[in-house]
């Protein structure tokens, strides 16, 4: 049993890390581009790595729960402890329900320009701009150990 369960959390850790390493990739090509598409393209695609952890990260959630690993609780509840909220599961889900929103956006100004309302340009200049933020933050530490 301890082997079943040390594989099942060692293939989540590598889920993470493959997700954490593309959006690395994506944070070092965002600081670069000068072009607002395709800046919106990539921080779509951040998006996207980002929403996969979240999704990861509730579907481990739910099995530690169901087999009381309070260790993998714990650190999840750390990892997410900036989040308001009550339990781990449903701050999770809205982070996740979060980084939907941001994506749904985002792909309506890639898609519908014209469309878009003033609050939505505003709300699409917020969240590039705390992508590029945590971009900054991607290459500030970056490792190759990731």
């Amino acid at each position: 049993m301890y082997r079943v369960k040390s594989t099942y959390w060692g293939d989540i850790l590598q889920e993470i890390i493959y997700a954490e390493n593309t959006k690395r990739l994506i944070c070092q090509e965002l600081l670069l581009v000068k072009d607002d598409d395709l800046r919106k393209k990539l921080v779509y695609d951040f998006l996207c790595s980002d929403l996969d952890k979240h999704e990861i990260l509730a579907q481990a959630t739910v099995m530690a729960i169901d087999i009381n690993e309070d260790f993998f609780l714990k650190r999840l509840e750390k990892f997410y402890r900036h989040c308001e909220g009550g339990d781990l599961l449903y701050k999770i889900n809205n982070e996740i329900i979060r980084t939907q929103l941001y994506m749904d956006i985002i792909e309506k100004a890639q898609d519908k320009k014209e469309s878009i309302s003033f609050i939505e340009r505003r709300l699409i200049k917020e969240i590039i701009k705390y992508v590029m933020i945590q971009a900054r933050y991607y290459n500030k530490f970056k490792t190759d150990r990731l």
